[in-house]
Order: C-alpha cells, then structure tokens, then sequence
C-alpha cells in the first residue's frame, strides 16, 4: 500500500490545543474560539482535534498585523 504524498505532508507536524498553545503563547479557550467561528483550519480525528503545522502558519500570516509609521 502506497500512502500519498499530501497523507505524508500532512502527518509531518500535527499539534494539538495544549501543543499549539504553548507554541503560541495563548490559551486553548482562545484556539477553540478560532475554530469554533471557522477561523482556524482543524483536522478532527474522533473526539480528538489536531493543527496542521502548514495552515496554522496560513492563519497567522493571515492575522499579521504590520507596524504603522
């Protein structure tokens, strides 16, 4: 069996809440809120939630806030 290349890509970092937020340095009530509004892209598996490493970068760069002046 082969697995895919976009299967592989994708397992290569997966975070989940306390992961994601400690490497953000927010809580997890504040990860829930972006995925509950759709903001933030999440893989659910089960009950359980994982962050790809790639569309977590996509969501920050979307979310980036450039100094003025």
């Amino acid at each position: 069996m082969t697995i895919p290349v976009r299967v592989l890509e994708t397992a290569q970092r997966l975070d989940t809440y306390e992961t994601l937020a400690e490497r953000l340095g927010v809580s997890r009530a504040t990860l829930e809120r972006a995925v509950s509004s759709g903001r933030l892209a999440h893989i659910r598996i089960g009950r359980c939630v994982r962050f790809n490493e790639r569309q977590v970068e996509a969501y920050l760069r979307r979310h980036e806030r450039r100094a003025s002046g």
